[in-house]
């Protein structure tokens, strides 16, 4: 509890206009509510993480555990930051909370604390658990985090619980740590048949917005791809590297002005410049100029590591 509210006291708490019984209907829960000094002299409850004008939110109050936390969550109270103190105490509390609510919380927090939670539940027997925990450290730009996840990715067929919400990770993956590279590449390019079209199609993504010395083999591997789509990935990306195009990120993807943030490079020419983009439903010309690019540069060909 933070503030100047005493143990054991009982509060008058209003919520959506109603009086709320906080809580009245299984004495054992324990929770974290988010209190706020109303004018009437009572207190106003806040939603712990729910956007909207509904008048019932299921996350008005984040869950906390009713014994002593795991040692992995355990923390020192004198200098754990208060956001990542709500954190560990909420993971403690999991299973009878949903753990996918940890990653609408934590938002873009890549704190300490938020780590610790999601390599706490990384390793977690509970396969919905797991797949939190390894979306939350992609979401962090963790590699070790995509290793984990190309490990079960032959596991994650389409339509399997999860595979939608790391696909989505994967896409904004933006550290150009090789090794998370590699592991992007082997992802994008897998040909065994088996695992996720979407978690693929992430993988190649991530690798064109990435566009890096050590992407540059794996997009080459993608222009001749059976699949149009995979094979424009591999054409934007090349585009990308051979401009000095920037990286996206949050923060510049909506203006396209990481298109503008060009540095210094060898291969930029006049075609190169006018061989960025394709007209939509005529991907043809572009792929074309770019497959042709790459069989003229056989000093970019090093053939990628396959295995991590």
């Amino acid at each position: 509890m933070a503030g100047s509210i005493q143990q054991g006291s009982t509060l008058n708490v209003i919520w959506a206009g109603k009086r709320t019984g906080v809580p009245d209907k299984d004495p054992s829960f324990r929770g974290i509510w988010f209190l706020r000094k109303a004018g009437n002299g009572g207190w106003d409850c806040i939603p712990a993480g729910a956007t909207g004008n509904a008048t019932f939110f299921p996350d008005l109050s984040l869950p906390v555990s009713v014994s002593s936390l795991p040692e992995a969550l355990q923390y020192d109270a004198n200098t754990t930051a208060l956001a990542d103190k709500i954190v560990l105490e909420m993971a403690g509390g999991i299973p009878r909370a949903n753990s996918t609510a940890i990653l609408g919380v934590v938002s873009d927090m890549n704190t300490p604390g938020v780590l610790q939670v999601f390599r706490y539940l990384a390793t977690s027997q509970s396969m919905d658990q797991k797949l939190v925990g390894l979306t939350g450290l992609v979401r962090c730009g963790e590699a070790g985090g995509l290793l984990s996840v190309e490990a079960l990715s032959g596991s994650l067929e389409d339509g399997i619980p999860g595979a939608d919400m790391m696909a989505s990770a994967i896409a904004l993956f933006r550290n150009t740590d090789p090794v998370g590279v590699a592991s992007l590449g082997r992802m994008a390019t897998s040909s065994s048949g088996s695992g996720s079209s979407v978690i693929q199609a992430a993988a190649a993504r991530a690798l064109v917005a990435i566009h890096s010395a050590t992407a540059v083999p794996w997009l080459g591997l993608l222009l001749s791809s059976a699949s149009t789509d995979m094979q424009i990935y591999g054409a934007q990306g090349l585009s990308y590297f051979a401009n000095g195009v920037g990286i996206p990120t949050p923060q510049n993807s909506a203006q396209l002005s990481y298109m503008n943030q060009r540095q210094p490079s060898i291969y930029r020419t006049s075609e190169t410049d006018q061989a960025i983009g394709y007209k939509l439903g005529q991907p043809g010309p572009f792929v074309q100029f770019w497959q042709a690019w790459w069989g003229q540069h056989p000093e970019l060909h090093p053939a990628p590591t396959q295995t991590p």
